[in-house]
């Protein structure tokens, strides 16, 4: 019966020429269009249902609990796309490519400077600090450590990495650009392959190292992520990645803005499009997805699901992958979100901004802003330092 209704109503459309009604003599049409899926988050002034607290957030790098005035950012030095920074032991260690130098944190008078002699096309790639130890590692592998009033070169070990090692325990691990995991052992400098891994396209990110079940996991890049087996201590194909990119109903994640997150024996993806997904590979179940159809540009994790994301024009507070409230925001290019005493932050090339309960945001230190910039908080001190120059706020 139902068959039959529905082609003697599709027989009535041909009839009427597609159209049911009249047309006015004087109509004109217009092309316009509404959204009448789209849900208004905005029905209350104020976050009720979110509270900001900041011990309740995991990204530790994002806490600013230090009484800061952020009235003034004064700049401590210039820098280049080949300064590395440590902040370490009450010192801070810059390098370049000819000297590095080490300054006293509390009064920023130099302690020490010094040479460094590397090769055409050789740059410092990380420094680390590693008992009582420091050691430099460059691009090629030339593994350099700073010894009383000199750097002495300790050996070339000639793999090509352009990404930041992983220290875990005594061992560094090195990404080659070609797909290979390498772990040179800091005590006895020994270098030992540990596996070969696949590479997707992607864009250089900085990451930081999660675990997950026994696995140590970073970003080679945004679009490949890999595991080390904390066992075995070599790198493995887990297909986590390309079992999301299987199940889910969003489209491929392939540009993620951070290494997947452990939360609750899931693995939470994030990608810059803003495509959103907490997937539990060991039982390949997805919990929660969302598209916020809008490029992410930072965001704020909690182990109970909750998240603050920052994208170009929405602050979004999600709940277990539910959107409870979105605000507008007016700030243009924004970089980075933090919490500070339970208020939010946004980093922007203009300065920072204020983001109060009432979903208002102020800005309350103007400073131009070159690129993207990285945060480092130490000592109850905030360092802020762009492509051009490292900045200190006042307290």
């Amino acid at each position: 019966m139902k068959i039959v209704k529905f082609i003697l109503f599709f027989s009535i459309l041909t009839s009427c020429n597609k159209y049911l009604g009249t047309i006015e003599p004087d109509y004109e049409p217009k092309n316009e269009v509404t959204n009448i899926f789209e849900k208004d988050y905005n029905q209350s002034p104020s976050l009720n249902n979110f509270q900001i607290n900041e011990k309740h957030f995991l990204n530790n790098n994002k806490h600013i609990s230090a009484n800061i005035s952020f009235k003034d950012a004064n700049k401590l030095f210039s820098t280049d796309s080949e300064t590395r920074l440590s902040f370490n032991d009450n010192t801070l260690i810059k390098s370049t490519k000819d000297e590095v130098t080490i300054f006293n944190l509390g009064d920023l008078k130099t302690i020490e400077k010094y040479d460094i002699s590397l090769e055409k096309n050789e740059l410092v790639l990380d420094i680390i600090a590693y008992k009582e130890n420091i050691f430099l590692l460059t691009n090629q592998s030339s593994l350099y450590e700073i010894v009383g009033e000199g750097i002495v070169l300790i050996n070339r070990f000639d793999v090509l990495s352009e990404i930041k090692p992983i220290l875990i325990g005594g061992d560094l691990y090195i990404l080659s650009v070609f797909g290979e995991l390498h772990m040179l052992d800091l005590l006895n400098f020994n270098i030992l392959s540990q596996g070969k891994f696949s590479t997707n396209y992607g864009l250089s990110a900085f990451s930081e190292v999660n675990h997950y079940q026994n696995y140590t996991s970073y970003l080679f890049n945004s679009g490949t992520p890999i595991f080390i087996n904390e066992d075995t201590k070599s790198v493995e194909d887990t297909y986590y990645f390309e079992d999301l990119n299987i199940l889910t109903s969003l489209g491929a994640f392939d540009d993620l803005i951070s290494v997947p997150l452990s939360l609750n024996n899931n693995l939470l993806f994030i990608d810059r499009s803003g495509k959103i997904s907490q997937f539990n590979p060991l039982t390949s179940i997805i919990s929660w997805e969302l598209d916020l159809n809008e490029p992410i540009k930072d965001f704020i994790y909690s182990n109970n699901e909750d998240l603050i994301v920052l994208t170009t024009s929405n602050i979004f507070f999600i709940q277990k992958g539910e959107i409870t409230y979105r605000n507008k925001h007016l700030i243009e290019n924004p970089f980075k979100i933090f919490l500070h005493n339970n208020d939010l932050l946004i980093v922007s090339d203009m300065g920072v901004s204020h983001f109060d309960e009432s979903g208002n945001t102020n800005i309350i230190l103007k400073q131009k802003f070159i690129d993207s910039i990285d945060i480092t908080i130490y000592k109850s001190k905030i360092y802020l330092k762009d492509s051009k120059a490292l900045f200190i706020l006042s307290e």
